[in-house]
């Protein structure tokens, strides 16, 4: 009798509008590679989940291997969203062990997206002068690998691009949709919404660099070429390709030189490099230093910590070079 009760309650109700919720399976897992793709993610997934990160900001995404943690988060993992074999060695290496159905499965290569805006490695000798990136070099030898670090010839800090960023929230919108199809309209929605805010963003601090557009610049490492083309940037030299690997003393008498003859007034360092190592080359070049920070250290993975690190690169340029 109270079953029956139960039920016509429940009838009851249903026929006036009041529907009993439903609880929504859990939404898919993403495991993001760096800091800067967890912070897309966080972007999309806002209001369903959180993504994981595998490899912290301190950590260097170009060598070493996965501790059991680290391996853990992949394995539970049903997106794992990295740039591809060219930047996370460590990545690279614990999806190799896996089975080719699960790679086709969970991984999510961005440097393999369609849309994306793709730049050459540099060479030293070509930061600096006139060369038009989006095009192939013809005529010209490919750099030789021990000239980087990453392996191929794509510079792979796609992400310091918006408009990149944006294509990256789009794709993994979609392979979430896919998988969480109950939450599909807010996948969308959030990339979408995402996008619009980079377009304003881009604008804003576009504005922000014109009046340090044209004042020369070093970086220590040269990470920094897709946030250069898309604000009309330009670094005079890079000290390095590869951050791990010391900066010889003939190279250093060739950035002075560049120096010299383009006026630049600071070296930007990666948050990462040691500040002794940096004063001293500051010194040696007649420059002041800065810091940059590619990869949002100490910046959490908020739906707001992309265009955080985008300002954060802003302030820091504007701060050295508007002096």
């Amino acid at each position: 009798m109270q079953r029956r009760g139960a039920s016509f309650l429940i009838c009851l109700l249903a026929g006036l509008g009041f529907v009993p919720a439903v609880a929504l399976a859990a939404p898919p897992r993403v495991a993001a590679s760096i800091a800067p793709l967890g912070m897309i993610a966080a972007a999309v997934m806002q209001g369903a989940g959180e993504p994981v990160l595998l490899l912290p900001p301190g950590q260097s995404p170009h060598h070493g291997a996965f501790r059991p943690s680290q391996a853990m988060a992949l394995d539970k993992a049903d997106v794992v969203l990295w740039v591809g074999p060219v930047l996370e060695a460590a990545v690279d290496k614990a999806l190799d062990a896996k089975p080719a159905d699960w790679v086709a499965a969970h991984a999510l290569e961005v440097a393999e997206l369609p849309g994306l805006t793709r730049r050459p490695f540099r060479r030293l000798d070509e930061i600096g002068a006139p060369v038009e990136h989006g095009h192939e070099r013809k005529g010209e030898p490919e750099p030789e690998p021990e000239h980087h670090h990453h392996g191929g010839n794509l510079d792979p800090h796609l992400w310091l691009d918006p408009d990149n960023a944006a294509v990256i929230a789009a794709a993994l919108a979609e392979r979430l949709a896919a998988q969480d199809a109950e939450r599909a309209a807010l996948y969308r929605a959030n990339a979408a919404a995402f996008a619009a805010t980079l377009g304003g963003l881009k604008a804003d601090l576009s504005a922000r660099l014109a009046g340090v557009r044209g004042k020369g610049f070093v970086v220590f490492h040269d990470a920094y070429q897709y946030f250069e083309a898309s604000f009309g940037l330009s670094a005079v030299a890079a000290l390095t390709i590869d951050p791990s690997r010391p900066v010889s003393g003939r190279h250093l008498k060739e950035v002075r030189d560049k120096v010299r003859g383009k006026g630049a007034v600071c070296v930007f360092a990666d948050a990462q490099a040691s500040p002794d190592a940096v004063n001293n080359l500051a010194g040696q070049l007649g420059l002041k230093a800065a810091t940059l920070d590619p990869l949002g250290v100490g910046l959490v993975l908020a739906p707001d910590a992309y265009p955080r690190l985008l300002r954060d690169l802003t302030d820091s340029l504007r701060g050295c070079l508007g002096n």
